[in-house]
């Protein structure tokens, strides 16, 4: 049997060379300039230079508000080798805002009394792009939790309200008193923020949350980092949790991310507030990677049996190397919106040992529990697609609490592969019903499995998600990307009746559904789509890099082996950051048989790149050949 290595992250971005362009050349030196304002207010000028308006190297707030209320269409924040210093700021709409490399801007220290004083705000705003590759937006954090400040959490680096069709791209935001990023509702106005992009961002050291979502629609995190997150709680990487019921979390998608050495959960949802007039949530975390030495993975809670209903999905994710819950779901009615967990690993979590003088009891590496009745009374309603737990404690990897009564533990299924030297086993108490969850136990030293399903075991009804295949290609022409996304990845999930539909969508004009097309058919596998390897060994010349590497996994997995490997090495050695990221993603997917791919791999990690992710990735990929020995610490 054969292990698949989880890759960590893939990635679409592009190299920040590409960002920058010549079009972003100032007109003139960064210094005071009262000509170039005035062209800029009579409306002769559509971009305007910060540093015309004077910086003040004390407090150049009246410097940034200034030019942001100028009304030009792009402004620019200069390096100017010396931190802006600032008091909050307050975003407009119809902007792009550019931080050149190297720009800090800092809180002014004894500033920021009040306590949801913010770096930079926006309220009831559209069409606001905050640009910043290489650049930081740095607040006090010590500062605030003195007595010189009144204690609160609501500090934040950017905070966005009831606010429309928003980017950050490629900004470091650290050190807040609150949230690197906040995206919520303004009482009284839309009770969403809606087509918020947020891609390349680190968000390192913020007091509550990386990030926290309140209230979105058609919300994007991609490529980013979210770390290191401490001081009041849930201390999460990212933290998903509405606050009424008028608020969503609807096409929310996290991808390609990593959250790390955060005090809470990875990601955390708390959706307590929501009920069943709520809008469905509909929520995909894909290709991330969780770990934290003190934190748990994933935690969700308050799932009401009155909730709302919808999905809510984790694929290619990889829980590792925690010290406490690989997976933590509490009060979750299995009658509302459905948990899934498609090709995820759990390796080396809850290593902390259980203490009830430090509060830490129960630290398993998966655990559903209902405590109170009143928000379920039906605990369960979760699904595992060709998972991994691998362990080496004598414990049950799954284990389950339900309250005292007639409540039973409910609507458990799918398949499992667990590697333990005790043996697999589940600890579901002494209630269940619906529970339909394939275990395989290939103990430590196993040999590698092969976790292809076979047609069987695929999707026969041609359906996903009550959707039929139609039904999601009539989903590839909507106008939000997002939606498009979902439904790209959704026809992969359709099983083996979608094939004929997924070659033919191998010659859509919109590359990421060409490449969704090809992921979709490598996951079908042989026999059912074995008639798209013509197509595929096409698409390796795709004028889409990412989808030339797509279709090479999809060759791989159809058996056409040699060409494939080819090709992914070829990109490797040629191709840009984004396109050598998803070749690694793909070589740890197929484990030691990738292992000539190696050399170049390590020769690709030697090249600088200012995408964080990307370094991250390949320099660890590079050092760690156990990656292509199936054990990867990446996950197995």
């Amino acid at each position: 049997m054969r292990t698949v290595t989880v890759a960590l992250v893939m990635t679409l971005a592009p190299l920040v060379a590409r960002v920058f362009s010549a079009e972003q050349a100032r007109p003139t030196p960064n210094a005071r300039n009262p000509g170039m304002v005035k062209e800029v207010l009579d409306g002769k000028r559509s971009e305007a230079n910060a540093a015309w308006w004077g910086f003040d190297e004390a407090d150049a707030t009246d410097a940034i508000q200034s030019a942001l209320n100028s009304g030009a269409r792009r402004v620019v924040i200069p390096n100017m080798g010396k931190d802006w210093i600032v008091r909050p700021i307050r975003l407009r709409g119809n902007q792009e805002i550019v931080f050149e490399p190297g720009v800090v801007v800092t809180a002014k220290k004894g500033e920021f009394k009040s306590k949801t004083d913010c770096l930079f705000r926006a309220v009831g705003q559209s069409n606001i792009t905050l640009r910043g590759y290489g650049a930081t937006l740095r607040m006090q954090k010590p500062d605030y939790t003195t007595d010189a400040y009144e204690k609160a959490e609501w500090r934040h680096g950017l905070s966005f309200l009831s606010c429309n069709d928003v980017t950050v791209l490629g900004l470091i935001i650290r050190d807040t008193g609150g949230d690197g990023i906040y995206i919520g509702q303004e009482r009284g106005a839309q009770p969403f923020c809606k087509g918020v992009q947020i891609s390349n961002v680190i968000c390192d050291n913020n007091h509550r949350q990386g990030i926290s979502v309140i209230s979105a629609e058609n919300l994007l995190i991609e490529n980013t980092i979210l770390k290191n997150t401490n001081g009041t709680a849930p201390q999460d990487g990212i933290d998903l949790e509405p606050n009424n019921p008028t608020e969503r979390l609807a096409n929310c998608v996290l991808r390609n991310c990593v959250m790390e050495n955060n005090l809470g959960a990875g990601i955390g949802l708390y959706l307590k507030y929501l009920s069943a007039q709520s809008a469905d949530v509909s929520m995909r975390f894909e290709n991330c990677r969780i770990a934290s030495a003190k934190g748990t993975g994933v935690r969700l809670g308050a799932l009401k049996d009155d909730g709302p209903k919808g999905s809510i999905e984790f694929i290619n994710c990889v829980i590792e190397d925690m010290g406490l819950r690989g997976a933590s779901i509490s009060d979750k009615s299995a009658d509302r919106a459905l948990l899934r967990f498609t090709n995820c690993v759990w390796k080396n979590v809850a290593t902390i040992e259980a203490d009830p003088a430090k509060k830490i009891s129960l630290n398993v590496p998966f655990l559903l529990s209902a405590s109170k009745a009143e928000i379920t009374q039906n605990p369960g309603g979760i699904e595992f697609r060709n998972c991994v737990f691998d362990d080496r404690k004598d414990r049950p990897f799954l284990t389950a609490r339900a309250p005292k009564g007639d409540s039973a533990i409910r609507d458990i299924r799918g398949t499992v592969t667990v590697r333990n030297p005790y043996g697999a086993r589940m600890d579901l108490g002494s209630k269940t019903e619906s529970i339909d969850l394939k275990v395989t136990s290939v103990g430590a030293n196993a040999g590698q499995e092969d976790r292809t399903m076979s047609p069987k075991a695929q999707n026969e009804k041609g359906t996903f998600q009550g959707k039929t295949i139609a039904e999601w290609r009539a989903q590839l022409g909507d106008k939000q990307e997002t939606v498009r996304l979902s439904a790209a990845v959704a026809l992969g999930e359709c099983g083996p009746k979608a094939a004929p539909a997924l070659i033919e969508e191998l010659k859509n004009k919109d590359s990421v559904i060409r490449y969704w097309a090809a992921r979709g058919l490598g996951k079908i596998g042989r026999p059912a789509a074995e008639s798209a390897v013509p197509a595929l060994a096409k698409a390796l010349k795709d004028s889409s890099e990412v989808v030339r590497v797509s279709a090479a996994y999809a060759l791989w997995k159809l058996g056409q082996r040699t060409d494939a490997m080819a090709a992914l090495i070829k990109s490797l050695e040629d191709g840009s950051a984004g396109a050598k990221l998803e070749v690694v993603n793909d070589l740890c997917l197929i484990g030691p048989d990738a292992k000539e791919a190696l050399p170049a791999v390590r020769k690709a990690a030697e090249q600088k790149s200012a995408d964080y992710v990307y370094s991250y990735v390949i320099r660890k990929a590079s050092t760690d050949q156990k990656i292509f020995e199936g054990k990867s610490s990446f996950g197995e």
